[in-house]
C-alpha cells in the first residue's frame, strides 16, 4: 500500500492534532522555536494535505482518532473539514457526554445540515 494514493491516511493516526503532551502534539501554547517540533509540526500539516479528497467513511473514521484537545493553530479545523468529504457523515447521532469537542462539533454541523436540507 505505500504507493497508493490513500497511503498518508495510513501516517496519520499515531497523531493527536492539537494533543496536550510530550507525544509531538500541539499545545495552546505557541511552539518555541525549536527547530525539530516544528519540522514534527510540519511533517503533521504535509501529511494532512497529502491525503487525497474525498477520504472514504473508513478514512474518516481513522482520520476522527487524529483529534485532541484544542484547535491546534487551525490545524484541526483543516483535519475536520477532510473528515467532512466522506460520503457519509462521521457522526450522525449525538456524542455520548464527555466527547471530543470535536466530535461534538462534527455533530454540530451535521444538525445544522439537516435544519437546512431536510431528509
Amino acid at each position: 500500500m505505500p504507493d497508493s494514493p490513500r497511503h498518508p491516511v495510513l501516517r496519520l493516526p499515531h497523531l493527536r492534532i492539537g494533543q496536550r503532551d510530550a507525544e509531538g502534539g500541539c499545545s495552546a501554547e505557541p511552539v518555541d522555536d525549536d527547530t525539530e517540533d516544528a519540522e514534527v509540526f510540519q511533517a503533521h500539516i504535509d501529511a494532512l494535505h497529502a491525503i487525497e479528497q474525498p477520504v472514504t467513511d473508513e478514512e474518516a473514521t481513522l482520520l476522527a482518532t487524529c483529534f485532541g484537545d484544542d484547535n491546534c493553530f487551525g490545524v484541526a479545523w483543516t483535519l475536520l473539514h477532510l473528515i467532512e468529504t466522506a460520503p457519509t457523515p462521521l457522526v450522525m447521532s449525538e456524542p455520548p457526554e464527555g466527547s471530543n469537542e470535536w466530535i461534538i462539533l462534527s455533530w454540530r454541523r451535521y444538525k445544522n445540515y439537516l435544519a437546512i436540507h431536510p431528509a
